[in-house]
């Protein structure tokens, strides 16, 4: 094999490798949609939906959850939302007076994460019920009335990294690169 064959071959075997890398941590940074897994509430109510979450740069996104409580739907981060705490809206938060508006609250055991995975919503925490839908009690919402507390769920989603294509496209350059060593052979 000649210099420069072997040159094109180590090249091609870089650029491979790199696309790899690079691509595997870019889906890791990526945006991933949760979705809401076994929601019940104390009455046997149920809410289902899913939401995107950007753990990078604490953004939410598409936020589609119906709960049958109503039934309501909600499409619209409350204030306290964050990777630990869903905190979501049936009008947006800056909308002015919020008083009366349903919310919906959970408190997650672990951060979200772009990397995707379960998290489960602690139910009780001491003898409080943490997570639950509930009826903003002021302008802000920072007080709650008639809570309807959540029994059991938890969210969960199964990104699909970015990489994926990056390294199908570098098998196909690997694929090609054989291919063409066969037939100069």
């Amino acid at each position: 094999m000649s210099d420069n064959k072997r040159f094109r071959s180590v090249l091609a075997a870089g650029a491979v490798a790199m696309s790899v890398l690079l691509g595997a941590s870019a889906a890791q940074a990526a945006a991933v949609t949760w979705y809401l897994i076994d929601w019940e509430f104390e009455t046997g109510d149920t809410a289902s939906g899913s939401f995107a979450y950007d753990a990078q740069f604490g953004t939410w996104f598409d936020i589609n959850v119906t709960s049958e409580i109503g039934p309501t739907t909600f499409n619209f981060r409350g204030n306290a939302a964050s990777s630990d705490q869903l905190a979501f809206l049936t009008a947006p938060a800056n909308s002015g007076n919020l008083d009366g508006t349903f919310a919906l609250d959970g408190k997650l055991a672990t951060p979200m994460t772009n990397s995707g995975g379960t998290v489960t919503i602690p139910l009780v925490l001491g003898n409080n019920f943490f997570s639950s839908q509930l009826t903003c009690g002021d302008a802000n919402c920072n007080s709650a009335g008639n809570p309807i507390y959540l029994v059991s769920g938890s969210i969960s989603t199964v990104p699909v990294p970015g990489a994926v294509w990056l390294f199908v496209s570098g098998l196909m350059a690997i694929g090609t690169v054989a291919r063409r060593r066969k037939q100069t052979a």
